[in-house]
């Protein structure tokens, strides 16, 4: 059995559920309700997350959204800026690296 649908207190929940990051200081990115984006990694937690559900940027310490991590708006813009530089960086270290072929190529 997996998390495909479900209603859990009113709400649907699931990773075929549609939905927008819930993230409080606002995002618009389209997610799905599945554990990937449940804040705390389950549906309706108390335990280290809360009921949102949001995107892979907005999610902190233990993937929990930025009000569980103890986050203001600031704090959450911080992270998500040094993040982002810190892709950036990896980005240029690499740009001219190829990728590794798999040795498998052309063997199915």
């Amino acid at each position: 059995m997996g998390w495909g649908y479900g209603v859990l207190g009113g709400r649907e929940v699931g990773y075929n559920v549609r939905a927008t990051c819930e993230h409080p200081f606002e995002c618009s990115t389209v997610i799905d309700r599945g554990l990937a984006y449940a804040c705390g990694g389950m549906h309706g937690t108390d335990e280290g997350g809360c009921t949102r559900y949001v995107c892979v940027d907005h999610q902190y310490a233990g993937d929990v959204c930025a009000e569980c991590a103890g986050l203001d708006a600031a704090g959450a813009a911080a992270i998500e800026d040094r993040t982002r530089n810190r892709i950036r960086e990896w980005e240029r270290q690499h740009e001219e690296t190829p990728l590794r072929q798999s040795s498998r190529q052309g063997q199915f």
